[in-house]
């Protein structure tokens, strides 16, 4: 894997870069919808019948009970979402690949549903490195981490399959 450990080492070299919260936000997305995918009102089949998380839902479920005013820090990230919501690629006229703000017409909670699922994908899809914005993508990660616990509270059984091994 000359070509892979290369690239590795080398972008695992950069101080800029905190690997330990990236790894902290994948895994726990991940298993988030590991838990959903557990709860059979939480989960749904695509058009080939493959079983995906159903956050749609998951959101639509405990909207009435969603409170980010709870303390300062759930309400501090929720604005910080809001306020400085994630980028998205595009590509412009001139066919290249430029990061531009996500419009998004959803409203209330479903909004950082849909904000935390561009974070993301900008990770796993995006390229979010060699960038001059770490600090910003850095708060916007833990913006979502905290706001990922708190909804695990919201549902018991989703919470106790996000727990279990």
């Amino acid at each position: 894997m000359r070509n892979i450990d290369g690239f590795y080492n080398k972008y695992k070299g950069k101080e800029e870069i905190d690997f330990e919260l990236i790894e902290k936000f994948f895994i726990t997305y991940s298993r988030f919808e590991f838990a959903l995918k557990q709860v059979e009102k939480y989960r749904k089949k695509n058009g080939k019948g493959i079983v995906e998380p159903n956050w749609e839902k998951f959101y639509s479920e405990n909207d009435s009970i969603m409170n980010f005013e709870i303390n300062e820090n759930l309400k501090d990230s929720k604005e910080y979402l809001e306020n400085y919501s994630p980028n998205s690629q595009f590509i412009n006229d001139a066919k290249e690949v430029i990061w531009r703000n996500s419009s998004i017409n959803n409203t209330g909670n479903d909004r950082v549903r849909i904000y935390i699922s561009i974070i993301r994908n900008n990770l796993f899809h995006g390229g979010k490195s060699n960038n001059l914005h770490l600090e910003r993508n850095k708060k916007l990660i833990e913006s979502a981490l905290i706001i990922l616990d708190y909804l695990l509270e919201l549902d018991p059984v989703v919470k106790n399959k996000f727990n279990q091994y």
